[in-house]
């Protein structure tokens, strides 16, 4: 049995059979963080599309919410790189 050391002494005692379940256990974690976060900004996305296809509507506005819509879209693809980043440096280490 091969003992992970990281020069740490609360940590120094963990085998890498704990470690690599705990580790497991950040990845789940991370990927439902993922998911809900990326639900949240579908739902803002869907209701500034919403309010953008409104009559009441001016032209600046719904330029600011186009702006908009494209943060989320570009905050989504962030998050997910983001996890995916994470995910595997916690498999290589």
């Amino acid at each position: 049995m091969r003992i992970w050391s990281s020069g740490l002494g609360a940590l120094a005692g963990y085998s890498s059979r704990t470690d690599g379940r705990s580790v497991r256990r950040v990845i789940a974690v991370i990927r439902a963080t993922r998911v809900l976060l990326i639900l949240m900004l579908a739902v803002l996305t869907v209701s500034l599309v919403m309010a953008l296809g409104t009559s009441n509507t001016g032209w600046i506005e719904k330029v600011v919410l186009l702006l908009l819509i494209g943060g989320c879209v570009y905050a989504a693809a962030k998050v997910t790189t983001m996890s995916e980043w994470l995910v595997h440096r916690l498999l290589r280490h």
